[in-house]
């Protein structure tokens, strides 16, 4: 998650999603846990991946073996 930072900061993170550097930043915050529920006092819109387009709250879920699929090492390609 990115913490409260200027817009421009955005764009510099998701260049640096590619080599790993946004892990550095102190304005990213790493969860790990395999549910994470996220609220908010008012409307906020979020998307994942640029497909899903939805209101909070959301409950995601992380399933066994699910992510090896997302992601091999090794391997290219969709």
């Amino acid at each position: 998650m990115i913490r409260e930072a200027p817009r421009l900061l955005f764009f510099t993170l998701m260049n640096e999603l590619k080599t790993g550097a946004h892990v550095k930043r102190p304005e990213v915050v790493i969860l790990r846990g395999r549910e994470l529920r996220i609220e908010a006092s008012r409307p906020v819109p979020y998307g994942a991946d640029g497909e899903v387009e939805a209101t909070l709250p959301v409950t995601l879920r992380v399933r066994p073996a699910d992510l090896p699929v997302l992601y091999r090492p090794g391997t290219t390609g969709g």
